[in-house]
């Protein structure tokens, strides 16, 4: 591909002491895959310092949640802030992929 795109991928992951880095590092080796291919990543994550400055150290925009906020709220935001930035895909290595797809029916 390697040519200008507007394409922009969003991740919502977590990783943190007691879940480990995992979920991140896989996603961040994917978002580096696609950056090669000229798809901008935006990871969206809980709060937590060591994660948000490790996804700077690769250049990626980090958007941060409230590590308090609930799963439907959660899921709600994420999808609002890949609607905002344009997001083409969203990629979520979490488990609420079904409250995504139908919020309406888990209010």
């Amino acid at each position: 591909m390697n040519q200008e795109t507007n394409f922009i991928s969003v991740f919502r992951v977590d990783g943190n002491n007691k879940i480990g880095l995992g979920h991140i590092m896989r996603c961040i080796g994917l978002a580096q895959k696609l950056l090669d291919e000229n798809i901008k990543s935006i990871f969206i994550t809980k709060r937590d310092e060591k994660i948000e400055e490790k996804l700077k150290e690769f250049n990626f925009l980090v958007v941060t949640l409230p590590n308090n906020i609930d799963l439907l709220t959660d899921a709600i935001k994420t999808k609002a802030i890949a609607k905002k930035n344009n997001a083409k895909v969203l990629i979520t290595d979490l488990w609420y992929n079904e409250i995504m797809l139908n919020p309406k029916k888990y209010k």
